[in-house]
């Protein structure tokens, strides 16, 4: 895991990092600031931290700062657990075409939330019928909440010469994990043995997923 260049700074006290996001961005002198809060909240888990990141998530500005902040106040409400926020996350399943780093975040946060609600994990699938770069991320999130229903998709996908491997490996761990099709373990295991770096990690990562943790070490 590469090391966080805010780990390095002053600590920022709960309550003005608070302060921070409740500022509205006209009185925010350096706009990084923002995200240095959301980063050193996320220390502090607790209904209020919630309700104040759920608050700055509702609000949008095209400042590339404020985006970045935004899409990590999202990532820590879904590491918080924070099931309310499920609605206002969802919402931005539709910033499609506006920020795709958005949309990833709002599909694997709703994955770590373990959303159920069908209507959202419907918008979720058909993201897999659009146009989008990182299907990985769909397919991994459908996964994780056992969503069977685009199996076809995902079968397709993994065939599909366009697919990169990373997509690839994400619909073999799902053909495991929600169709039982075992046999998709040898290609994930071939994976390990790529020439390219980051597609050996999604491998192992794909194979952890997939529930088969135990072939690693003996690879």
């Amino acid at each position: 895991m590469q090391s966080n260049p805010f780990n390095n700074l002053p600590k920022i006290k709960k309550r003005d990092a608070i302060n921070i996001l409740r500022k509205p961005i006209s009185e925010v002198k350096i706009l990084a600031d923002y995200y240095k809060a959301v980063f050193h909240l996320a220390n502090f888990p607790c209904e209020e931290s919630e309700m104040v990141l759920l608050n700055f998530v509702k609000h949008d500005s095209e400042k590339l700062e404020y985006k970045i902040a935004k899409r990590k106040a999202i990532e820590v409400l879904a590491v918080f657990d924070c099931k309310k926020a499920i609605p206002t996350i969802a919402d931005f399943l539709k910033d499609h075409n506006n920020d795709a780093y958005l949309l990833e975040i709002a599909i694997w946060s709703l994955g770590k939330l373990q959303c159920n609600d069908i209507n959202i994990i419907n918008n979720i699938c058909s993201i897999l019928h659009q146009q989008f770069n990182n299907k990985r991320v769909v397919i991994q999130t459908l996964t994780n909440l056992g969503v069977r229903k685009e199996i076809d998709k995902i079968r397709s996908l993994s065939k599909d010469k366009q697919s990169s491997n990373g997509v690839k490996g994400a619909s073999f761990a799902a053909l495991i994990k929600l169709a039982g099709e075992e046999d998709k373990l040898s290609y994930l295991k071939d994976f390990l043995r790529l020439s390219n770096q980051n597609d050996r990690h999604c491998a192992i990562q794909d194979i952890i997923n997939a529930g088969h943790i135990s072939v690693l070490p003996v690879l």
